[in-house]
């Protein structure tokens, strides 16, 4: 999944331009950085999720899935603490070119909703495959994708308005290619 959402997302820049794609593939890096350890939660809650089921104890199960969403909520505002207060000079790290610098500031603010939108993404998809429900995850997709349809702004007929949906939907908890 992560892979797709890279390539959308580059996707999407391109078909903007390149200054779009720049700045797209420089505000990716924070989605990256901030997947990798999220993922390593989702790795753990597989583990100790299936480790409780196996051994039937509901009780350690229910402070497990606790526990992973207020480390994983700490993180999040952690990742956020940074992306306000250092996105500035990590994005000048990666690039010297103003025109990105500056364009890249009008969608820094953005970035501070990837980790509180992201997290529970990240905690379910662990607890889920941890707990073998195929089932559950299917039917919380189906009703994410039912949610982000309800509240969807529609589409612009004109072909310069490309970038209506294009970026960080907040509803999917990803970066989205509905243009």
């Amino acid at each position: 999944c992560l892979i797709v959402v890279h390539f959308m997302f580059i996707a999407a820049g391109a078909a903007q331009g390149s200054l779009e794609l720049a700045v797209n593939t420089l505000l990716m890096q924070f989605f990256t950085i901030y997947s990798y350890f999220m993922d390593g939660f989702a790795y753990a809650g597989e583990a100790l999720v299936g480790r409780s089921i196996g051994a039937g104890d509901r009780e350690e199960y229910h402070n497990l899935i606790r526990r992973l969403f207020l480390w994983g909520g700490a993180v999040a505002l952690v990742f956020v603490a940074l992306y306000l207060f250092g996105g500035d000079h990590f994005m000048s790290v990666l690039t010297d070119d103003v025109q990105v610098l500056q364009r890249i500031g009008t969608y820094l603010p953005w970035t501070l909703l990837l980790p509180l939108c992201g997290m529970a993404s990240f905690m379910w998809d662990g607890i889920y495959i941890g707990a073998t429900a195929v089932r559950e995850m299917l039917i919380s997709g189906l009703c994410d994708d039912c949610q982000a349809e309800m509240f969807s702004i529609p589409e612009d007929d004109e072909p310069d308005d490309i970038d209506d949906d294009c970026g960080f939907d907040p509803y999917e908890g990803c970066f989205t290619y509905d243009c």
